[in-house]
């Protein structure tokens, strides 16, 4: 999916994920779909407009309008706290049952 705006993602970010993947040897869904805090490793700090967010970090895929052009592909991955809004990122809603098409 490409756009205008970047896209929340219900997996917990974490910027190293794909590398320990590698160094484990592990396939690992990071989405916390049991409801079961996160793990610590997972929460992180990030600096904006001179202010500090501190917390669980959730994955953003894509480029929005505001980014630069190094970062405007598909599969650009960062991390945002879900309690911070903006105008550049957005959700798609998925239909996760098999054989129900949406109308």
């Amino acid at each position: 999916m490409a756009g205008n705006l970047e896209e929340w993602c219900l997996d917990w970010y974490d910027p190293k994920f794909y590398q320990r993947c590698v160094d484990e040897g592990i396939v690992h869904n990071p989405v916390n779909l049991d409801g079961k805090d996160l793990p610590a490793e997972v929460q992180m700090t990030l600096k904006h407009d001179e202010h500090y967010y501190e917390g669980d970090v959730r994955v953003i895929r894509g480029a929005g309008m505001h980014q630069p052009i190094v970062r405007t592909f598909s599969a650009s991955r960062g991390g945002n706290y879900p309690l911070r809004a903006n105008d550049h990122n957005g959700f798609r809603v998925v239909n996760n049952e098999p054989g129900k098409t949406p109308r």
